[in-house]
């Protein structure tokens, strides 16, 4: 590299993963990239892990990688986060999950790019493992980024991002309230700051898919908690889209919050959903859109609803 290497923070929230963590900490101590930082925030296991991380920072201490390893009790991935940033003392910040692999050259790569285009956030290819499907990101041509982001071609993972420090600031963090969603949920709000984005479609690191009962996603299907994210996340792309009137954008935002409440069907009642859209519309009342939009979009949770619960 040509240039002075910045410093940059890889952020791991963990919780019961002492096996699984260490394939994730082999793919970063990897890295071809020589000034990091790697915290990782042990989320009050009930298992080993503690005593892994710790055995594993003595047997690969490195004077280019600086390794930490926090502990609080159990507050969730979001609050271990936020607690990672809070002791943070990188340029630029990679948040990651303790299950999944980065490929060696993904920091380097990464760092370059947002440094060549002066940029403030990039985001790189992954690799979904056991679908062996490649995501690669997209900014759709004569939209806004948040419309693409909305259809899913520019995702909030946590293995495509990295960040200015002080851009994950601004956005006020991780909300600490959120059991599911929280990926998306940050990156949404970082991108309505309108940062300056670079994007690589380069595979760089590869989604490990577990049934790992400790994976959020594996038990939202029958979780209160997470259809209650869901909402909370989703109450906030409404709001926004409305209070900035992208009409366009609430229609799609709308779509995906009746599209993605269809997980916990299994555990809410219609009533249920009829009460967190109404509160939804009442909020935004003093807008005539969110009415016509009202209708069709209540229909359509309604026959989803008892489509999907059948």
């Amino acid at each position: 590299m040509n240039y002075q290497a910045p410093l940059v923070s890889i952020i791991i929230p963990t919780y019961n993963r002492a096996i699984r963590i260490i394939q994730t900490l082999d793919s970063i101590f990897a890295q071809t990239y020589n000034n990091l930082e790697v915290i990782i925030v042990d989320d009050g296991s009930s298992d080993n892990t503690l005593q892994v991380l710790n055995g594993y920072n003595e047997k690969n201490n490195q004077d280019r990688v600086k390794f930490k390893v926090m502990t609080q009790k159990n507050a969730g991935a979001p609050a271990a986060r936020n607690n990672g940033l809070k002791n943070s003392n990188g340029e630029y910040v990679v948040f990651f999950d303790s299950d999944d692999i980065m490929l060696p050259e993904k920091i380097e790569i990464q760092t370059g790019i947002m440094m060549a285009e002066n940029s403030d956030c990039c985001a790189c290819g992954f690799l979904v493992n056991g679908k062996q499907e490649e995501y690669q990101p997209t900014i759709i041509e004569g939209k806004e980024v948040l419309y693409s982001f909305l259809k899913n071609k520019l995702l909030g993972s946590t293995q495509s991002w990295m960040f200015k420090k002080s851009l994950i600031v601004q956005a006020g963090g991780y909300d600490e309230s959120l059991k599911c969603r929280q990926d998306v949920d940050i990156t949404f709000r970082i991108l309505t700051l309108q940062p300056k984005i670079s994007i690589t479609k380069q595979i760089l690191s590869v989604f490990m898919e577990s049934d790992d009962e400790n994976r959020i996603m594996n038990s939202v299907l029958f979780n209160r908690s997470g259809y209650n994210s869901i909402v909370i996340y989703h109450s906030k792309v409404i709001d926004y889209c409305v209070s900035k009137k992208k009409f366009t954008l609430l229609f799609v935002a709308m779509q995906r919050y009746c599209g993605d409440i269809r997980l916990t069907y299994s555990s809410i009642s219609y009533t249920d959903v009829l009460k967190d859209f109404t509160n939804i519309v009442k909020r935004n009342c003093k807008y005539g859109i969110i009415y016509q939009l009202y209708l069709f979009f209540l229909t359509f949770a309604y026959m989803n609803y008892y489509y999907f619960r059948k």
